[in-house]
């Protein structure tokens, strides 16, 4: 399966070649001042699988905490990838960023413990705190 995503400017466009390994719904604190949203949707995939088909040269990274980097459109802001030194061989894209349908639904939160308060969660999907464990 190939993806297919860009950047709100349309400057950056790329493609992720591979199936995807996982998709969730994020809610920690980090990722929703980064997107300003009330949590993000990732999908993850093999971080070799990432081909740049335009606007390379306007992705820039920043390491947002110790060994975590998020790379974004330097022309139109849009949050494009997130990478974790402890997991290189993985790279997530914002589920919104895609133009393409991933081949699967979110299937799990995780930092659920760091809902905003006001948004009222009634899916089935398993709630992970932070750390891996199960909460609800």
């Amino acid at each position: 399966m190939k993806l297919e995503g860009r950047c709100l400017c349309r400057k950056i466009q790329f493609e992720i070649a591979g199936p995807t390994a996982s998709s969730g719904h994020c809610h920690c604190e980090s990722c929703r001042r980064a997107h300003s949203a009330a949590f993000v949707t990732w999908t993850s995939f093999t971080a070799d699988g990432l081909h740049y088909r335009s606007g390379s040269e306007l992705v820039k990274q920043y390491e947002s905490s110790p060994g975590i980097f998020r790379s974004f459109c330097f022309n139109c802001g849009t949050p494009l990838f997130y990478k974790a030194v402890e997991e290189p061989e993985t790279m997530y894209v914002p589920t919104a960023a895609l133009t393409t349908l991933p081949d699967y639904s979110p299937t799990r939160h995780v930092s659920f413990e760091e809902k905003v308060p006001w948004l009222d969660i009634k899916d089935t999907l398993p709630k992970y705190h932070s750390k891996d464990q199960l909460i609800g």
